[in-house]
């Protein structure tokens, strides 16, 4: 029996790397790698244009953080699909009010560049959560080859993002310790105790579990 397909979609500015220690042998996976936004296009339209690389009606799809609500308006506008997202929110109601107003009002990220991405790592990395060497090494490859217009689009985008409702057919993992989406604001299906945002790594082992649990049963 062939294996299920199971579709990803990586966080903003990451890429396919930052799954690597998750254990996803019961699935073909199939990494989407991100498209080139138009010029003041929403999440909503950029989900749509990203869902026509999928070509099964009841696809499955995993979304890490800015990836999980990219999969929840795939999942919004494909009834037979479903979706797991992780370290991530559902509508625009579960992110934190004052980041929303500081990136809306005062959008000093338009100023970025990757020496000043570099000059922040420390505040970055404890945000994150990337506690291991080998968690902050990935996470300055990850600043290294990140497209800095893409970024400042993806920013540009979350803070407008207008999704009102959450969506049936997804099921959210969250982590306790998440600094970047505060677990207070959300509610999640399953939680993770003591999971920062990066738990997708230094917690893969029982992530890993939860996914197959959830999507092969």
């Amino acid at each position: 029996m062939a294996n299920k397909k199971l579709y990803l979609i990586s966080g903003l500015g990451a890429d396919q790397t930052v799954f690597n220690r998750l254990h996803l042998a019961d699935f073909e996976v199939v990494f989407l790698d991100w498209i080139e936004p138009l010029k003041n296009e929403t999440l909503g339209s950029y989900a749509l244009r990203l869902a026509e690389k999928i070509k099964e009606p009841d696809a499955s799809i995993l979304g890490l953080s800015m990836g999980g609500m990219i999969a929840s308006e795939i999942v919004r506008m494909n009834p037979g699909m479903r979706a797991v997202i992780i370290s991530s929110n559902r509508t625009r109601h579960e992110f934190p009010p004052f980041l929303r107003f500081l990136a809306r009002y005062f959008p000093l990220y338009e100023l970025s560049t990757k020496f000043t991405m570099r000059m922040v790592f420390p505040v970055s990395s404890w945000i994150l959560g990337a506690e291991s060497p080998e968690d902050r090494k990935h996470l300055r490859g990850v600043i290294d080859r990140t497209n800095l217009s893409f970024v400042k689009w993806c920013i540009r985008s979350i803070v407008r993002w207008n999704l009102e409702t959450p969506q049936p057919r997804i099921i959210h993992i969250h982590g306790t310790n998440d600094r970047l989406l505060p677990y207070r604001l959300v509610n999640p299906d399953y939680t993770i105790e003591g999971g920062g945002h990066l738990m997708i790594r230094n917690r893969a082992e029982e992530l890993s579990a939860l996914i197959r649990q959830l999507l092969m049963g």
